[in-house]
């Protein structure tokens, strides 16, 4: 059976209604999602005033988008909700008055393509089912669908939704005491970021630092690698990271040694003296520099019987005027230059060089304790300038906080 013009009307009537029904169910449902959405707003932002939470531009920026999200959702799951067609017809039917004239005809219809016999009986004899089509389309052509389904909104959501909405911009608006712990809590955590930056950029100099061996380097880096795991715990409190800052300050400051700086500042001012001399030339310009370990290679490389007799003794008394100027600083670099210095007067050429070599292992070796305590100098300078900026940043924090929370 072919459908005639009356039941296509049917249907069109059909999709009419159920389009003004999912309008209906939209414009409804949107005013529920934006209460639910303000209603979420102001939730959050109440618990905003009970704890330290989040400042009050994030506060109304998530405000926002739970409201806009709630109307998003609610409007589209509202209009898009399914429908089945024969469901819809029985719902129209109830509430339009129409007697099951609409989805008795979508049933009468649905039997006629599930049940033909090649007779013609559809078990309903096809004049009863025009008649009924018939007089369904006639109903639903009477039918008032704006009256039973008007464009309006509940008054009670409406006055909810103002009423909500008006408790969420109180809520934002009222000074909030936790804001002034947030503003501080956001200072700390602002410091300790800056810092974990300046005990990082330390920790590569050290590690770059050629005048340092392996151990050395290990030995000062492992405080700040200690300092720089507890800072970077985001749960980490002021007071914590002040004491880990502290702890690295103390184990870094074990590890100078003003002995060794002195002994290096005392090698710095003999060479003058050894710049003198052509053959040491080379290490006391190095040793003039700060450059211990290339001083070092500069005496190690010195060999004696290369040189003329003249040149010897020359050397030797070069070599014992910066062995006395190192006497009370340097005594076992002085010990060994006076050694080399006798050794060439008594023309040994072995045991000058010999004396030589060990008197450049002692420089190498003050060299590498005066790096290494004035890398950890430096290093516990930094630390200690840390803490000191961590503590601050709370007392700040806090100052920022009041106003801003009295500024609201």
């Amino acid at each position: 059976m072919n459908t005639n013009a009356h039941l296509r009307e049917i249907e069109e009537h059909l999709a009419e209604w159920t389009f003004r029904l999912r309008l209906r169910d939209a414009l409804l449902w949107s005013v529920r999602g934006l209460l639910g959405g303000a209603a979420a707003g102001l939730a959050l932002s109440l618990v905003a005033r009970l704890r330290p939470l989040l400042p009050v531009p994030v506060l109304l920026a998530w405000s926002v988008s739970l409201t806009l999200a709630g109307f998003a959702f609610a409007l589209a799951g509202a209009y898009f909700w399914p429908r089945p067609r024969l469901a819809a017809a029985r719902y129209f039917d109830r509430l339009l008055a129409l007697a099951e004239r609409t989805s008795t005809a979508l049933e009468l219809y649905g039997r006629s393509i599930e049940r033909p016999s090649a007779n013609g009986d559809f078990g309903t004899p096809e004049w009863l089912i025009l008649d009924q089509w018939a007089d369904a389309a006639a109903a639903a052509r009477g039918a008032d669908p704006r009256r039973h389904l008007p464009f309006s909104v509940d008054r009670r959501n409406g006055l909810l939704l103002l009423a909500v909405s008006a408790a969420l911009a109180l809520s934002l608006y009222l000074p909030n005491p936790q804001q002034a712990s947030l503003a501080r809590q956001q200072q700390v955590q602002q410091a300790i970021q800056q810092q974990i930056e300046q005990i990082e950029a330390i920790r590569d100099q050290i590690e770059n630092n050629p005048n340092l061996t392996e151990p050395q380097k290990d030995a000062l880096t492992q405080p700040l690698d200690e300092a720089l795991a507890k800072l970077q715990d985001p749960n980490i409190t002021q007071e914590q990271a002040v004491q880990a800052l502290a702890q690295a300050q103390q184990q870094l400051q074990a590890l100078t040694d003003p002995g060794a700086e002195a002994q290096a500042d005392a090698l710095q001012q003999a060479g003058a003296s050894l710049s003198q001399n052509p053959t040491t030339q080379a290490a006391g310009q190095a040793l003039a520099n700060g450059d211990l370990q290339g001083a070092a290679d500069a005496l190690a490389n010195i060999d004696p019987a290369q040189l003329t007799e003249a040149e010897r003794q020359a050397l030797a008394d070069q070599l014992e005027q910066a062995a006395q100027q190192l006497q009370s600083t340097n005594p076992e670099t002085a010990a060994q230059l006076q050694a080399a210095a006798d050794a060439l007067r008594n023309g040994d050429v072995a045991a000058a060089q010999a004396a030589l070599q060990q008197a450049a292992q002692s420089v190498a070796q003050a060299g590498q304790a005066a790096a290494q305590s004035q890398a950890a100098s430096q290093a516990a300078g930094q630390a200690r300038q840390s803490a000191a900026a961590v503590a601050q940043a709370g007392q700040q924090g806090q100052g920022q906080g009041q106003g801003q929370g009295q500024g609201q």
